[in-house]
């Protein structure tokens, strides 16, 4: 049996998004936030905010607390490193920046660069309060703690934030191939359709009903047919999982489940394009329950196979118009 090694696509935008995020939350942006800052200022503000006990070890280790503690002027500098504490705790994105938690001003220093006039008053308390969890964070590595830990840890952070913005990715490349695979369909009926700003498709269908086709949210893609003045119906509710990896597949065919059941009242049909390679009915179903049409995502992005074939029988159907055989 050949071998056979899978491309390394992931890896090369993991790559890309590693070198921006150089310049940005890593060790290089808070190396340049320190050239910019001055040296007294910063040591006096890590004497008023950072714990005591912490600095020392990492003394004895002869580790710079500047390249682990928070301080306003090096935050002033440069407010992306804020992302650079936050990785070095090791909390994600979602959990950190929180209007419970009084975070959520310094979102956008993260993202953008940008310190708020609230972010700004704030930065005292926040600088105090993060460098306390790194305090607890440096004492309970402990005396073993070594230059590389400071600068690996925010890299695994990272890596697992990567990680889901490339499923995302994944997930909305699936999804306008599959606004695509649809659009050739209707195109290949003979039926003309205004198509507004690359999200929706609307047209007169065979019964002279107007029908349109839009990429939505929760779920992806929604079928609709005008049933008076500015009144319509839910026709159909399309979840599209683009990920091909198996063991993730029925976790992505509950999520479809949860998109479907925010239309559950609403819609008459419920189609999920997802990879069925490799997998169980049965499983599927039960964590999907609502779904009562299955597409293979691959076929119907690639325009080729059975789920294809069926994917443009039913939605000529539920479009109301005329298949053209391929």
């Amino acid at each position: 049996m050949p071998i056979t090694i899978p491309e390394p696509t992931k890896q090369a935008w993991m790559h890309n998004k590693l070198v921006q995020g150089r310049t940005t939350v890593l060790h290089g942006a808070l190396r340049e936030a320190l050239l910019q800052a001055v040296p007294e200022k910063v040591s006096e503000e890590l004497g008023k905010y950072a714990p005591e006990d912490a600095r020392q070890l990492l003394a004895g280790s002869g580790i710079r607390d500047e390249y682990v503690f928070a301080t306003p002027e090096v935050i002033r500098r440069k407010p992306t490193v804020v992302g650079y504490y936050r990785l070095l705790t090791g909390i994600s994105q979602k959990q950190f920046y929180s209007t419970k938690l009084g975070t959520q001003p310094f979102f956008v220093c993260e993202q953008s660069g940008n310190l708020s006039d609230k972010a700004q008053t704030a930065l005292p308390e926040f600088c105090r309060a993060i460098n306390e969890v790194l305090g607890r964070l440096i004492m309970g590595i402990g005396r073993m703690i070594g230059e590389d830990d400071i600068s690996q840890l925010p890299v695994l952070t990272l890596g697992a934030q990567f990680d889901g913005s490339y499923r995302n990715v994944i997930g909305q490349n699936a999804t306008v191939a599959v606004f695509d695979s649809i659009k050739e369909v209707i195109k290949s009926s003979g039926i003309r359709y205004t198509e507004v700003g690359g999200v929706t498709l609307t047209f007169i269908n065979s019964a002279g009903r107007q029908i349109s086709v839009k990429l939505a949210s929760d779920p992806d893609v929604v079928v609709q047919e005008e049933t008076g003045p500015h009144t319509f119906i839910l026709k159909v509710a399309i979840e599209i999982k683009g990920g091909t990896d198996k063991a993730n597949v029925y976790n992505r065919a509950g999520e479809a489940e949860k998109s479907h059941q925010k239309v559950r009242g609403d819609a008459k049909d419920f189609w999920t394009c997802i990879s069925l390679t490799g997998t169980d009915r049965k499983t599927l179903h039960a964590q999907a329950p609502t779904t009562n049409k299955w597409f293979d995502v691959t076929e119907v992005t690639e325009r080729q196979g059975a789920s294809w074939k069926e994917f443009r029988s039913e939605l000529s159907v539920a479009l109301g118009i005329p298949l053209n055989d391929e």
